[in-house]
Parts: structure tokens; C-alpha cells; sequence
């Protein structure tokens, strides 16, 4: 009996140097972000907060235990269940990290009020039904406890659905990180809360204050390892996840930049085509021919059809006939115009600017001046005689 007593005290001792170690892990942890050179996203305070509750916690139980408490029944009762709070801290880090916080709705506000209505009734009970109830306290612990349990079964239901089944919700994430660090602390998860369960359905069975630390010593040094684990791989998978972003907007300028002075330099490559072209037509008054065709001016400046095109329609503005009817029809104009050709018909001087028909002459010269080849030569003509 002696042995089993100091087995137990042992391992008590044990247990309480973990979770104070623990704890002040947790501490430190939550100190780094502040030293850390960069702006403090709310996925970093998320992460805090779980593990400053696991912490509290730990730091309370511990002071519990050792009966570190005031004389006063009020501050000795007064409980606060910080556990509570370290599912929706991280189910709210999983839907932020994830960046869906905009299409799944954050549940922190919703159990924060939970977690001080807790602290209210607990508060009620002691003032009002303690000195005639002495266990009521106890029994408002286990209700208190098995609504918490139910409600961290719940969010990690929902954190699991949506990490393994709903994954469409976030592909970009997943194209930056695997979140295979997520599906396994969701797994371990579920067995800690096993555990919880386990814990407080022995603890009702089997109460008395030896068994609850057997029960619970267990079941926080794990959870804590959890939380710590989630906090310290969050912290780097986080911050990770932020450098990639920043740098992937940062290359895809870069190369945009690159793109578009490649692009300016492409487009002045094929200006100067366009350009040897144009100058080609001109200076060899290439346009007067009435059978020139895309293929024969492309076999003439050694280019293929489809490019030709591409330059006439990009840089000319037009297709292939509009763009040489153009010329045509302005050299059209400029005889037209003379009275040393007024004694020419309209026609002839039509046939002699490159067009094959009197139809396409007449179409061409109205669709570029607006004006007949006969109404733009009488309004001109008659300018020079008044």
C-alpha cells in the first residue's frame, strides 16, 4: 500500500513538472510573434490563443491540486474552463489559414460568449446554492464538462469535413502547402477528445480526487502536447504559406513586367515588317497592279500568307484588298482632282490606279471618301474655277 501511494505521488510530481513545463513552453510561444518582423496576421493570434488556453489551463489545474487557492469558498470554486476554448480558436485558425473565412461562418464569437456564460453560472451557483447545495458546484462541473466535450466533437466534425471533404474550397492553399500537418493533428485529435470522454465518464463513475488526477493528468499532458505541436507547426506552415504568397506575387509582377518588354519589343520587331512592307508598296507602286494578291506580294517579301495578314489586319487595320484599295483610291483622288486629266473618264483613270473593275473602283472610292468618283472630281474642279 506504502509503494502504491508513493508510486502514485511520483508520478504525480511527474505529471505536475510536465504540465508546468508545459506551460511555460506555451508562454514563450505566445511572446515570439510580438518579436517577429512582420505584421501580426489574425492566424497568429489564433494560434495564441490555443495554446495560451491550453496553458491557462494547465497553470490552473495545477494550482487546483496543490490546493494554491484563497481561504475564500468564492475564489476556490471559481473554475474557469479555459479548455473550452482551444476547438473554436482552432477551428477558426483552420478556416483562416485555409482563407475560407469568407464561405464558412467563424464560430469564435459564438463560444467566447459560450465560455463567459460558463463562467456566469458557475459564478450564480457559488453565490446562491452552494451553502444549501454543496455538491451542486460538482454537478454543474460534469454538466459543464460534457457540453464542452460535445462541442469540441462538433468542430472538429466540421474542421475534419471540410479539410477532407470540401476541399475545393481552398485549392489555391493547396497549391502552397499539402496540409497534410492538418488532416494528421484532426486525426490525433479526435483521439484525445476519445480520451476526454473516457476521462469524464470514469470520473463520474469512479469519483473520488486520486482517480481524477489518474484520469485527467493523462489526458492534459497529451491535449497539451496537441496544442502545442498545432501552435508550433501553424506558426511555420503560417508564416511559410505568407513568404510563398508574397513571393509568388511578387515573381508573377516580375515576370508580367518581363512579358510586357518582350511584348514591346515583339511589337516593334513586327512595326518594321509592317512597315518594309508598306514602304515596299509605295516606292514600287506595287498597288497599281490589278492582279496583286496576299500570295504573290508574301512570295515577294520571302513571308508566309498567315503572317502577311496578321501584320495587314494588326497594323493596317484592315484586310488584305481594303488596305491596297486604299492606295488605289488615293491615287485615285489625286488624278481626279487635276485638270490635266479632266478630258479622262472616271473609269480609266480607275482601271490605271490598280482597279480590275468599274463595280470595285466605284465600291472603293465611296467606302473611303464618303463620295462618288464623279461628285468628288465635279466638286473639286469646280473649287479650282470660281
Amino acid at each position: 500500500m506504502l509503494i502504491l501511494i508513493l508510486y502514485q505521488n511520483m508520478l504525480t510530481n511527474i505529471f505536475d513538472f510536465l504540465l508546468i513545463i508545459g506551460a511555460i513552453q506555451g508562454f514563450v510561444f505566445i511572446i515570439i510573434p510580438l518579436f517577429l518582423k512582420r505584421k501580426i496576421e489574425k492566424p497568429v493570434w489564433l494560434l495564441s490563443g490555443i495554446v495560451l488556453s491550453i496553458s491557462l489551463n494547465n497553470i490552473q489545474a495545477w494550482l487546483i491540486a496543490k490546493k494554491i487557492t484563497t481561504p475564500f469558498l468564492f475564489i476556490e470554486n471559481l473554475e474557469l474552463p479555459w479548455y473550452m476554448l482551444a476547438t473554436p480558436f482552432f477551428f477558426a485558425f483552420i478556416i483562416h489559414f485555409l482563407n475560407i473565412q469568407h464561405k464558412v461562418k467563424d464560430l469564435l464569437k459564438l463560444f467566447s460568449t459560450l465560455f463567459l456564460l460558463e463562467i456566469c453560472a458557475r459564478i450564480i451557483i457559488i453565490v446562491g446554492y452552494h451553502d444549501k447545495h454543496p455538491n451542486a458546484i460538482k454537478i454543474y462541473s460534469n454538466f459543464e464538462e460534457i457540453i464542452n466535450v460535445l462541442i469540441a466533437i462538433y468542430l472538429f466534425s466540421k474542421a475534419a469535413h471540410i479539410v477532407f471533404r470540401q476541399n475545393e474550397l481552398f485549392k489555391e492553399i493547396t497549391l502552397l502547402d499539402d496540409i497534410h500537418w492538418i488532416k494528421q493533428f484532426i486525426i490525433l485529435g479526435f483521439f484525445i477528445i476519445l480520451f476526454w470522454v473516457m476521462a469524464v465518464i470514469a470520473n463520474n463513475y469512479f469519483p473520488s480526487d486520486t482517480n481524477h488526477i489518474i484520469y485527467y493528468y493523462p489526458l492534459r499532458l497529451g491535449s497539451s502536447f496537441l496544442m502545442y505541436w498545432i501552435g508550433y507547426q501553424g506558426l511555420i506552415h503560417y508564416n511559410l504559406l505568407q513568404d510563398r504568397i508574397s513571393l509568388r506575387k511578387r515573381i508573377d509582377k516580375e515576370e508580367q513586367s518581363t512579358n510586357h518588354s518582350i511584348k514591346e519589343i515583339s511589337d516593334e520587331k513586327q512595326k518594321e515588317s509592317f512597315k518594309k512592307i508598306e514602304n515596299y508598296l509605295i516606292n514600287h507602286k506595287r498597288y497599281l497592279d490589278p492582279v496583286l494578291s496576299l500570295s504573290v506580294l508574301a512570295k515577294e517579301q520571302d513571308i508566309s500568307i498567315s503572317h502577311l495578314s496578321k501584320l495587314i489586319n494588326t497594323y493596317g487595320k484592315s484586310s488584305f484588298s481594303d488596305y491596297v484599295n486604299q492606295f488605289r483610291v488615293e491615287r485615285a483622288k489625286v488624278l481626279l482632282s487635276n485638270e490635266n486629266y479632266k478630258n479622262y473618264t472616271n473609269i480609266a483613270i480607275g482601271f490605271e490606279c490598280g482597279f480590275n473593275s468599274k463595280s470595285t473602283f466605284y465600291t472603293s472610292f465611296k467606302k473611303f471618301t464618303s463620295m462618288t468618283p464623279n461628285s468628288y472630281r465635279e466638286k473639286f474642279l469646280n473649287k479650282k474655277n470660281i
